[in-house]
């Protein structure tokens, strides 16, 4: 009886919404070793995870070197993938996902280096003895160089000190990586007999 009726129709709509999950990037604090480090392990910490047989590629991240300060202190920088893509295994199905971020806090730790002042003496003769320039140094990397002023003198006979001051440190490039460094000195004897 269909040709009795005259049929009008209303279309009606199916919806696929996006996919939401939670990526949570890891990473661990460091210390600074002039080597570049990346971090793109992560977990899926939302409630609803992949789809069945998708999964999470990450080809770039936060490229941590340098130890970063804020005005007080050593201060971390967040991992954050700057690359990330969703596959099924054949094609990109990112486009399909509403990925939300908990990034981790990552410090660069400070190098801890050692600067000794070197000894000096002599027999008292009425001028002074300076704190000689040289010194050692332990705890830098390989390729890295120190360069600091000693300061210190005494005329009379008995003992002073000779000190380390105005540091730098340059890797094999000169460029300049004294911030790299947690530096303690160790002083020198100057000795009049």
């Amino acid at each position: 009886v269909t040709s009795n009726y005259d049929i009008s129709y209303t279309d009606g709509t199916i919806t696929v919404t996006s996919r939401e999950i939670e990526i949570t990037t890891l990473g661990e604090d460091f210390t600074y070793d002039a080597e570049e480090h990346t971090f793109t392990d992560f977990e899926i910490t939302s409630e609803q995870g992949l789809a069945s047989g998708h999964s999470v590629v990450v080809s770039a991240s936060t490229v941590y070197k340098n130890v970063v300060y804020d005005t007080e202190n050593v201060t971390y920088t967040e991992n954050e993938f700057t690359a990330v893509s969703v596959t099924d295994g054949v094609n990109d199905v990112t486009a399909n996902y509403t990925i939300t971020y908990v990034l981790a806090k990552i410090k660069v730790l400070p190098k801890e280096a050692t600067l000794t002042a070197d000894d000096d003496e002599k027999t008292y003769d009425g001028t002074a003895l300076n704190a000689p320039s040289t010194f050692t140094v332990s705890g830098l990397i390989s390729g890295h160089s120190a360069t600091a002023v000693a300061s210190g003198s005494i005329t009379d006979a008995g003992t002073g000190a000779s000190t380390l001051g105005n540091v730098v440190i340059k890797d094999s490039s000169e460029n300049n990586v004294t911030s790299n460094y947690d530096i303690s000195y160790t002083d020198g004897t100057i000795t009049v007999t």
